[in-house]
């Protein structure tokens, strides 16, 4: 079943103009141009100031022009600053690698260049629009080699949001794995303004945690407004008989039968029409036994019904001991269950809310609910739902 996990991010807009400001000033720290036998030089002068929406940025580049015409022995120079105001239209290929198309729309002088020629007077209008025009290619290939370079959909999916899942320590230690299908990234809302950017959208795919080779496939990126829809996470979690095996022999060495301990090991769980456990008793007598039934999922808990239980002691001596054990199962599978599957959902808090490279990110959601057990001949699979699922990125 295909699943959408609604995304809202709130981030500061100061924290993204500090990176693309960085990343501006280190592309134009070299930059020379030569017009006409005078030299110029430009250099990032300050924050670029970034707004934008959908997938269309303009920002505000402020410059620094330094301009310099030898003349004979003597070298005359001077100073100006402009801000370049320039429009980036952007997209994704399939590969999720990124693709900008930038033009300068406007430039204002903050202080125009002021220089003596000598013999050889260039007013400075001309001069001005000799450096605009000169310029204005070079800053958008250095701004849409910045931007293509070091904005990467697929690490951000990669690193904030895969690793994430993959990290969690009730996966890990469970030896299970995160297999997602993603099958698209839509943007219906990308807002950047002074204080705040704020990008809405949904991740749609198909999500399985399991005993699984880890993969993450990555999406078409498009940029579509919200059509109503309604987020709805479908999600398989399936677990090998044998890792419920390990989890039920934790649990049985605080087993006592008169005082004494009772030692059992579950040798094997499977599946054909029935559930079928088979476990050794070592101590107080030693016998096999097997506890065959037919799970169910109601209202959340899984029960056992038309339970049977058969035990085959070791030697006639100990038959002694067969309605004791016999009716220790019973006692302990009534006090077991049925089991509460809400309550080891639980242990899927830790994706509640974390802390990824100063964003705090935040896991929301309406209703958690059992849909589906689904038993196989050496797994089960049980399907979560969950309403209204959203990520929440805030810095």
């Amino acid at each position: 079943m295909i699943s959408t996990i609604d995304l809202h991010a709130k981030i500061s807009t100061k924290l993204i103009e500090q990176k693309l400001s960085s990343l501006i000033a280190e592309k134009l720290q070299n930059t020379k141009l030569e017009i006409s036998g005078v030299q110029i030089q430009l250099k990032s002068a300050g924050k670029v100031q970034l707004r934008g929406e959908r997938n269309q940025l303009r920002y505000q580049i402020p410059l620094d022009i330094h301009v310099v015409r030898p003349s004979g022995l003597f070298t005359v120079e001077g100073q100006g600053k402009v801000h370049m105001i320039f429009e980036s239209n952007y997209k994704f290929d399939r590969h999720l690698n990124l693709h900008t198309h930038s033009k300068l729309v406007n430039h204002e002088w903050v202080e125009k260049p002021e220089l003596q020629m000598g013999s050889l007077a260039i007013p400075v209008g001309t001069l001005i629009n000799m450096i605009i025009s000169h310029s204005e290619s070079i800053i958008i290939g250095k701004i849409d080699q910045a931007l293509e370079e070091n904005v990467s959909i697929k690490n951000l999916l990669q690193g904030q949001f895969y690793n994430v899942i993959q990290e969690n320590e009730m996966i890990r230690e469970n030896g299970l794995a995160a297999n997602i299908n993603l099958e698209l990234l839509n943007f219906n809302t990308i807002s950047i303004e002074e204080d705040f950017t704020i990008i809405d959208g949904q991740l749609v795919g198909h999500y399985l945690i399991g005993n699984v080779l880890p993969n993450l496939a990555l999406p078409q990126v498009t940029f579509q407004p919200d059509e109503g829809h309604s987020s709805v996470l479908s999600l398989p979690i399936q677990l090998k008989y044998s890792k419920l095996a390990a989890a039920i022999n934790q649990y049985l060495p605080d087993i006592e039968i008169g005082g004494k301990k009772l030692e059992v090991v579950v040798d094997n769980i499977s599946c054909d029409d029935r559930l079928k456990l088979e476990a050794s008793v070592l101590q107080p007598a030693k016998m096999k036994v097997w506890v065959m039934a037919n799970p169910v999922i109601e209202d959340g808990k899984l029960d056992l019904q038309n339970i049977e239980i058969d035990i085959k002691p070791a030697s006639l001596l100990y038959k002694l001991f067969v309605p004791i054990i016999k009716s220790t199962i019973e006692s302990k599978l009534s006090e077991f269950l049925p089991l509460e599957i809400m309550r080891f959902l639980d242990e899927f808090s830790s994706f509640a809310s974390y802390k990824k490279e100063g964003i705090d990110y935040s896991i929301l959601w309406d209703e958690v609910s059992i849909q589906d057990l689904k038993l196989e001949n050496d797994q089960m699979t049980l399907i979560i739902s969950v309403k209204e699922l959203k990520l929440v990125a805030t810095s």
